[in-house]
């Protein structure tokens, strides 16, 4: 039961990443990672992708909001999600979540998205 539920959970999380990367199916989840990495200036790591829906998802947490309004406000009022969060992956996936949420809240407050 254990390992069934991990590879659920693991399932989800990649569901969720392929929604933040607009990816609709698993053939194309599957192309991406084989993908050169400079092929699609979009293109999303794993990691940077699941890294990507942590912040989404504490955003959403200390906010109040859903995650899709704070993917919204990440990615069509501003480009926090592709200028900052996803290049700036191996500096901030080792900082604590206080420290995250208190930068991008920052940020967002600093680009007019967030009062």
């Amino acid at each position: 039961m254990g390992e069934n539920m991990s590879r659920e959970v693991l399932r989800g999380a990649s569901d969720i990443a392929a929604v933040v990367q607009g990816i609709s199916n698993e053939q194309e989840v599957q192309a991406m990672s084989k993908a050169p990495e400079n092929s699609m200036k979009s293109a999303m790591t794993p990691e940077q992708s699941f890294f990507s829906v942590f912040c989404i998802e504490a955003l959403a947490d200390e906010l109040g909001l859903t995650g899709d309004k704070v993917y919204k406000l990440l990615t069509e009022d501003s480009d926090i999600l592709d200028s900052y969060i996803v290049p700036h992956y191996d500096a901030l996936h080792t900082q604590g979540r206080d420290y995250i949420i208190r930068e991008l809240t920052d940020m967002m407050r600093g680009q007019g998205v967030l009062r």
